[in-house]
């Protein structure tokens, strides 16, 4: 039997594999001059002295008779105090915005919902950072075409929609929404979302292959708890902390901010999903963290919450992200305007920088005038 990797050698090793990131970018050559701040590093310094107000939309439920609806909708979110939208930008049916490249979904047949968010924001001192689903795709165009891409779990099936990230080709996939938002747009910056594997995938032929290659071991025999799983655990996390650091340097080119939306469960989530949030933080690949704490439950709530109000340490904002209503069975989330009052100023005061909340689409006009008195 393999000898079994205790958590802090476990911790080790997804510590080494971010030693060899390198994206062949020089970000020490980006420093700013003396006296000079890049719009990135004020906003974010901006956000750990005030207290940002976000929210998480969906364009066809925020804005269901298109652009029209955009003034008033936003002027309802500024009057409550929103500062910071997130809004959805890609699905199955393709880019959530015309200068693309990619196939254009119909929720952006008739108009542009980035530049027309973009530009009411602006009006309204809100920013605005484009959030992409970033390795769900297997029903997209890119998907249905490489087949070989798509994530699999040990069984052969594709499960959440997700392709296989150890995949260059699907993380230049990926990246290239990134890209073409802070290139096209004058966004803020841009949001992550599902930056991570789902569960325990990926045991495509590709994985398959460069385990057996790499350890000697068949994937579908390594025994949990072992080296070669642990060297499994790594690898992911590797790719994962590969892509995020790949947006970072670019954002940092292009003095555009980014923000992740990340599982609330730290640490197990750097197991069962390769997500390793908390090295983004100490490594500042990200410049706002906004932990997911979907959670009915007050004490589970609160438990979580203790962890992500310290998982910044002092160098990047984090945002909480809390939910008013979600019918999910795990989670179970039904709150009043009241109750929500109060599970907001319970994150304030802890001394989170901000909430976002999920998603604008639930949030009623007695949410936000509770929202409005923080």
């Amino acid at each position: 039997m393999s000898e079994k990797y205790k958590r802090r050698d476990l911790l080790k090793g997804i510590a080494a594999s971010t030693l060899v990131l390198g994206s062949g970018i020089n970000l020490s050559e980006l420093k700013e001059k003396p006296g000079k701040k890049s719009k990135k590093i004020l906003a974010r310094e901006n956000a750990m002295k005030t207290f940002t107000k976000a929210v998480w939309l969906h364009i066809n439920r925020s804005f269901p008779n298109g652009e029209k609806d955009v003034p008033f909708v936003l002027d309802k979110w500024a009057d409550a105090g929103f500062n910071l939208l997130i809004p959805h930008i890609r699905s199955n049916s393709g880019a959530i915005y015309r200068q693309t490249k990619h196939p254009i979904s119909d929720l952006a047949k008739d108009w542009d919902p980035v530049e027309a968010l973009e530009r009411e924001a602006k009006k309204r001192a809100m920013r605005i950072h484009p959030w992409c689903s970033v390795f769900v795709g297997s029903g997209t165009d890119f998907g249905k075409a490489h087949p070989e891409f798509i994530g699999l779990n040990n069984n052969g099936e594709n499960t959440g929609n997700f392709l296989c990230a150890a995949r260059e080709e699907v993380q230049d996939w990926a990246f290239s929404f990134f890209e073409e938002l802070m290139d096209n747009y004058e966004v803020a910056g841009i949001h992550h979302d599902y930056v991570r594997y789902n569960d325990y995938l990926c045991y495509c032929d590709h994985c398959k292959k460069t385990f057996k290659m790499e350890t000697g071991i068949d994937m579908d025999a390594m025994e949990k708890g072992s080296a070669e799983w642990a060297r499994w655990v790594t690898g992911r996390v590797h790719n994962i902390n590969k892509f995020v650091k790949r947006v970072q340097d670019a954002a940092t080119i292009k003095d555009k901010e980014t923000s992740a939306a990340v599982f609330a469960g730290y640490p197990g989530c750097v197991v069962s999903v390769a997500q390793d949030w908390i090295t983004w933080a100490e490594e500042e690949w990200v410049d706002f963290l906004l932990p997911m704490n979907y959670w009915g439950d007050v004490a589970k709530f609160n438990r979580l919450a203790d962890i992500h109000v310290r998982s910044g340490k002092s160098k990047i904002p984090v945002i909480e992200g809390i939910a008013n209503r979600l019918p999910d069975e795990v989670f179970k989330i039904d709150l009043t305007p009241e109750q929500l009052l109060d599970r907001s100023r319970y994150v304030k005061n802890m001394g989170f920088q901000g909430i976002c909340y999920f998603a604008a689409g639930s949030l009623t006009d007695e949410d936000l005038k509770v929202i409005k008195t923080l």
